[in-house]
């Protein structure tokens, strides 16, 4: 998979601001997207909703208990959420899904230090479970998040973790870790990718986990995709 560059800063000039259902969006090249207002209102320039899918902690623990090796990826997570949080000054985090991989990896190592690191952070964190959440009602409260249904209203979004039609609202979920494959004649260059769609009123989430294989979607003619390259996000 890509290596997706990151700062403690949000670059605005690297970013793309969207207006979805009457709400201002912000797609960040760090792989998450800035809902500015959520239930606040107002023009305000920071505050507002981190949203971010595909976390997968305890992926690297997972694997080691089977007995393969993998580089500790979870302290860069961490670290990439935070320089978000702190540069969006975000009232809230929601994570769309699969914040967990598998309870083989919930480690007490890893349960301890993820609970280190969420007491560094004042903001709100929501969750809306995904297929590999299967012990995420053990870990919520010892991590201080707020557990919230498969299916989450929120002014004119639906949240959910996979991608569904929902009457009368705009969708927001992850589970695919949707990639974009660009190619010319000689080579070809895979990037992680937000998929919009407003005539099927959807939204795909790139995964947050470096360790994620790319997703297929169908694009349609009212598919926009957009690409995160070298800190960036394009529409490709």
């Amino acid at each position: 998979m890509p290596h997706a560059d990151f700062s403690t800063a949000v670059a605005l000039s690297s970013t793309v601001r969207l207006n979805i259902a009457g709400e201002a969006i912000t797609l960040l090249p760090q792989r998450a997207a800035w809902w500015h207002d959520g239930e606040q209102g107002g023009d305000a320039a920071q505050g507002g909703t981190l949203l971010i899918s595909d976390l997968h902690l305890g992926k690297v623990e997972t694997f080691a208990s089977l007995g393969v090796p993998l580089p500790a990826v979870m302290h860069r997570q961490l670290a990439q959420l935070s320089g978000l949080i702190e540069a969006t000054r975000c009232r809230r985090v929601m994570i769309l899904g699969d914040l967990l991989h598998a309870p083989a990896g919930l480690t007490q190592l890893m349960l301890d230090e993820v609970r280190t690191w969420r007491e560094q952070h004042g903001c709100e964190f929501a969750i809306v479970p995904g297929n590999h959440d299967r012990k995420i009602d053990k870990v919520a409260d010892w991590w201080n998040m707020r557990l919230l249904g498969e299916l989450h209203h929120e002014g004119p979004f639906a949240f959910t973790h996979e991608p569904r039609a929902i009457a009368g609202k705009f969708t927001w979920a992850g589970h695919i870790h949707p990639v974009v494959k660009l190619r010319t004649a000689s080579d070809a260059l895979k990037l992680w990718c937000y998929v919009i769609d407003h005539e099927r009123q959807c939204a795909v989430l790139p995964a947050f986990c470096d360790f994620t294989s790319g997703g297929r979607f169908e694009r349609g003619a009212s598919t926009k995709v957009y690409a995160i390259a070298e800190g960036c996000v394009l529409e490709v």
